[in-house]
């Protein structure tokens, strides 16, 4: 579930599994434009240039899956490495029980 101004986007390694699925689901989940096809190095540009708040969540029990997979893995290197860069994008190893859409501090 998204807040006002937040985009929250649950990843997973079928998501991703080659630069097709990622490129259809982050076009649909960030509205990337249709010339997007999964090229890495677009990837993190175009998330360079994101100014809305942006959390990529990943649950903490498919880190194996997303390792094992190659690309997906090369995926979240890009979005982490974006993240450090942008302070409009984030990535969060969470919990199952965490995926409630409450953020760190929300009573």
């Amino acid at each position: 579930m998204s807040k006002a101004g937040l985009r929250q986007i649950r990843l997973s390694p079928d998501h991703l599994a080659d630069r097709e699925k990622t490129a259809l689901f982050l076009k649909q989940q960030l509205g990337l434009p249709d010339w997007f096809n999964g090229n890495l190095d677009a990837l993190a540009d175009l998330l360079g240039e994101v100014s809305e708040e942006t959390v990529f969540e990943v649950e903490a029990d498919q880190a194996e899956r997303f390792e094992a997979a190659g690309y997906p893995a090369k995926v979240l290197r890009v979005i982490s490495d974006v993240s450090k860069d942008n302070p409009a994008v984030h990535l969060y190893l969470t919990q199952r029980d965490d995926l409630s859409g409450e953020q760190p501090g929300d009573q």
